[in-house]
C-alpha cells in the first residue's frame, strides 16, 4: 500500500536540518534513534508519541505539514529571510544555548581537574619537606 502523503520521517529530518539540530539529536529528542530513520526502517510509520514529542519540543512546526507534507513547515509565517533557511525558532535558540553551556561546563570541568592534579602534585612535593622540618 502506497502512502499518498510521503514519508513523515523524511520531514522530521528536514526539521532537523532546517532548525540546525543534528539528525541524531532530533531523533534522540523525540524518543527514537537515528537508526529508525535510515534504510528500510525509514519506510515504517512514525509513532504518535514521537510526533507529539516533536510538536511539543518545536511548537513552531506546522502539524499539517509534518503529517501530510502540504503547506509551510513553520506555523503562521512564510519562510523568509535567507533563502533556504527558516527563521530561528525559540526552541532552537534554547537548544543551541544549552549545547553551548554544556561545552562551557565541559571546559570548566577539565580545567578544574587539571588544577586539582597540579595542586595534588604540589602538595605531594611539599609533604616530604614538611616532615623533615618537623
Amino acid at each position: 500500500m502506497s502512502n499518498k502523503f510521503g514519508n513523515i520521517k523524511e520531514r522530521v529530518l528536514q526539521v532537523a536540518d532546517k532548525v540546525g539540530v543534528g539528525r541524531s539529536k532530533i531523533c534522540e529528542m523525540i524518543g527514537l534513534t537515528y537508526g529508525n530513520f535510515t534504510g528500510k526502517a525509514k519506510e515504517t510509520p512514525l509513532n504518535s508519541m514521537s510526533i507529539g514529542n516533536l510538536l511539543s519540543i518545536f511548537p513552531e512546526i506546522n502539524p499539517g505539514w509534518l503529517i501530510t507534507g502540504e503547506g509551510e513547515m513553520l506555523l503562521g509565517k512564510k519562510e523568509e529571510g535567507v533563502p533556504g533557511r527558516a527563521p530561528e525558532c525559540s526552541t532552537c535558540r534554547y537548544i543551541k544555548d544549552v549545547e553551548r553551556y554544556e561545552k562551557d561546563i565541559d571546559r570548566y570541568v577539565a580545567e578544574i581537574n587539571r588544577l586539582n592534579r597540579q595542586l595534588a602534585a604540589k602538595e605531594h612535593e611539599e609533604l616530604p619537606s614538611k616532615r623533615r622540618s618537623a
